[in-house]
């Protein structure tokens, strides 16, 4: 990201291999707070397709947007997991969970989705 935006932004990533939407969330509701610009690009939620309930995800999502209303946040679509012993089914999950993801946007305005592949 960095690469693309000009001096005016402050770039930070975090990487937690293996971690669930909930503990992300959690670690960016925490840190949201400290950005000079207010934009916040979340990806996650794969980890959690065939582990937790959807709805339980979807809720978190919705409960970090409320959360963070002075703030952009950018989330990214749910990536597909092909790595899995029934990786249809699983496919099959991420794209319902994405379509539900997408209907957000009507509700924040400070949200934006993008959606990736």
């Amino acid at each position: 990201m960095k690469h693309y935006l000009n001096d005016q932004f402050q770039v930070s990533g975090y990487i937690k291999p293996g971690a669930g939407t909930k503990i992300i969330l959690e670690q960016a509701t925490k840190d949201v707070d400290n950005l000079l610009d207010k934009y916040f690009i979340i990806c996650c939620g794969s980890n959690d397709i065939g582990r937790v309930k959807l709805s339980t995800v979807f809720n978190d999502f919705i409960e970090f947007i409320k959360t963070v209303t002075d703030t952009n946040v950018i989330l990214l679509t749910v990536p597909y997991r092909l790595d899995l012993k029934r990786p249809n089914i699983t496919l099959d999950k991420i794209t319902n969970f994405n379509r539900k993801l997408l209907k957000l946007k009507k509700l924040f305005p400070h949200l934006s989705l993008m959606e990736i592949n």
